[in-house]
Formats: C-alpha cells, sequence, structure tokens
C-alpha cells in the first residue's frame, strides 16, 4: 500500500512532500496508519485521496504489474530487512507469536515469488 501511496498521492498528483502508510499487529486486533505531509490547503483533497485508495486497494482492484512489483520489493527488502540478529529475533518472535510455520522465514521469498493475481 505505501507503494500505492507514494505513486497516485506524491508522484502523480503531487499533493504532498512525503507519504507512508505503516501497520501494527497484536493478536487480537492490528492498527494500520498513514502519515504525510502537505500544504494545508490540501489536507482535503490528499484525505479524500487516500480514502479513495483505500477503498480501492479493499476491493482488490489490483492489476499484474502491481502484483509484481510489491512480489520484487518485498523478495527484493527480505536480505536488508533481516540483515541484523534483532532484525531476524524481531521476525522469528513474530512468527512465533502469530503461529506462523517454522520455516516461515526461511521460505518467505519461495512464497512471496508463487503469488499470483487469482491468489490475491
Amino acid at each position: 500500500f505505501g507503494s500505492w501511496l507514494n505513486t497516485k498521492i506524491r508522484d502523480q498528483s503531487g499533493f504532498v512532500y512525503s507519504i507512508g502508510s505503516s501497520f501494527s499487529h497484536s493478536i487480537g486486533f492490528s492498527t494500520w496508519g498513514v502519515s504525510t505531509s502537505t500544504h494545508p490547503d490540501q489536507i482535503g483533497v490528499v484525505l479524500r485521496s487516500i480514502f479513495r485508495l483505500y477503498q480501492d486497494f479493499q476491493s482488490a482492484k489490483f492489476s499484474e504489474f502491481e502484483i509484481s512489483f510489491a512480489k520484487s520489493y518485498l523478495a527484493g527488502s527480505f536480505a536488508v530487512n533481516n540483515s541484523t540478529l534483532s532484525q531476524v529475533a524481531s521476525r522469528w518472535l513474530a512468527g512465533r507469536l502469530f503461529q506462523l510455520p517454522d520455516d516461515y522465514l526461511e521460505k518467505f521469498v519461495e512464497r512471496i515469488q508463487k503469488v499470483n493475481l487469482s491468489s490475491v
């Protein structure tokens, strides 16, 4: 979703200086947030754009290109996002907490590569 925000709201529309989103997961619930900076006159336009983009995201209006782009990003950033002992330990602990398979880190990239438009 972060790449959609950057591409469609920052790059294509030019409404914001920067924009990003993040998830925070827990066993019982998850939260999602968007942070951005823009000119005060653009706040309404930016919020409507974010909500419209979120509605598109919920209705799974994805293209093959977007799926491929997301897969490339996740696979390509995996090594960097797991380059320290602290990062690996944190992801391993999250895997245990969320009852993911024991091999979830080992086979993460392989599983990402198997995702296709119909599975999304």
